[in-house]
């Protein structure tokens, strides 16, 4: 039988606990610093809580949930003259741990089958705040599908989407990975190397997370450094000259899993640099990095979201797996579609 432990702040739980939550979130946010940083940048009036579960025997954490209950910014979709039963209290809980698009819980592969009917039970007693009117769940597929909040619900969606799972090194170098793939994708990468290498004329920098930058600073004058200052991690960059045509900023995990996430800094359609050659160069620093095991590909500080076939086709190509998620949402008010 799983416990668990309520907390309304990440500040509030025991340090003792922090090393067992990265390996919980080890996919899902790259260290706890960063998780802690995503609670603080939220709106004042949100609230938080986590959830701690722990087994029988065991006295560090098997499991973690998260929800956010945040002032409802939705209008309803009632004439001007119902305006008034609107309450400035309404909330709109969204479940994901480390932020959204993510499961609302995560759990120790042994508890994971409990873990999940104890979450949708603590989902149940969320929804009976009576300044609740709203409701946000995204599903991976080993999660049970959570029963219609409320009796009275005007308003109920669901969309299917797919996501990357993280990649799975298993080449010992990044040229044996490249001999894994399809001959004429892997023929693909390397010529779009020779193109911006011999052609373009661009350089390639690593900037390890820690190291100074100066040298970056130096030859880019234009260089934007607001948005280098928000990138704390490390640099893999793209240049051509004094100009820094775009870099992926990468960021240690746990259990063996790096962050990246490409920054293209040209003008759509002008590139030098094609995006195939950003995730390449991702897969290249995950086969140099000692003990690297797993790529985490994100887009705006989030996992990434694909848009269309051609996307799904272009990484399964590059040797990705894809995941199905499901977004769920439940309003006790009718929305504007």
């Amino acid at each position: 039988m799983l416990l668990t432990q309520k907390f309304h702040s990440l500040n509030e739980i025991d340090p003792e606990f922090i090393a067992a939550l990265g390996e919980l979130t080890h996919d899902l946010c790259p260290q706890f610093a960063h998780w802690r940083a995503l609670e603080e940048a939220a709106p004042k009036d949100d609230t938080f809580i986590y959830w701690l579960f722990f087994g029988p025997k065991q006295n560090t954490p098997v499991g973690v949930a998260q929800v956010s209950l945040r002032k409802s910014s939705v209008r309803p979709h009632w004439p001007w003259w119902k305006k008034w039963r609107a309450n400035k209290n309404w909330r709109i809980a969204t479940w994901g741990v480390c932020g959204v698009g993510h499961p609302p819980a995560v759990f120790a592969a042994a508890y994971e089958e409990e873990g999940h009917r104890k979450c949708l039970g603590l989902m149940a007693e969320v929804e009976k705040r009576p300044e609740l009117v709203g409701e946000e769940v995204v599903l991976s597929p080993e999660w049970p599908r959570p029963a219609t909040p409320w009796e009275d619900v005007p308003h109920e969606r669901s969309r299917t989407w797919r996501a990357l799972r993280p990649f799975e090194r298993q080449a010992p170098d990044y040229k044996t990975y490249l001999t894994s793939l399809a001959p004429a994708v892997a023929r693909d990468a390397l010529n779009a190397w020779k193109r911006v290498h011999k052609e373009a004329q661009v350089r390639l920098g690593d900037f390890p997370p820690g190291a100074a930058r100066d040298d970056l600073l130096l030859e880019c004058t234009e260089i934007n450094r607001a948005l280098l200052n928000a990138c704390p991690g490390g640099l893999l960059t793209f240049q051509q000259g004094n100009q820094l045509l775009g870099f992926i900023h990468y960021r240690q995990g746990h259990a063996g899993t790096w962050f990246f996430e490409p920054v293209p800094l040209e003008t759509q359609g002008q590139e030098t640099v094609p995006d195939q050659l950003y995730l390449q160069y991702a897969l290249l620093k995950l086969h140099e990095l000692r003990d690297a095991r797993h790529l985490v590909l994100q887009r705006q500080t989030r996992h990434l979201r694909l848009d269309s076939a051609e996307e799904e086709e272009f990484f399964t190509q590059q040797g990705f797996h894809l995941e199905d998620r499901e977004d769920l949402q439940w309003a006790k008010i009718p929305l504007l579609p």
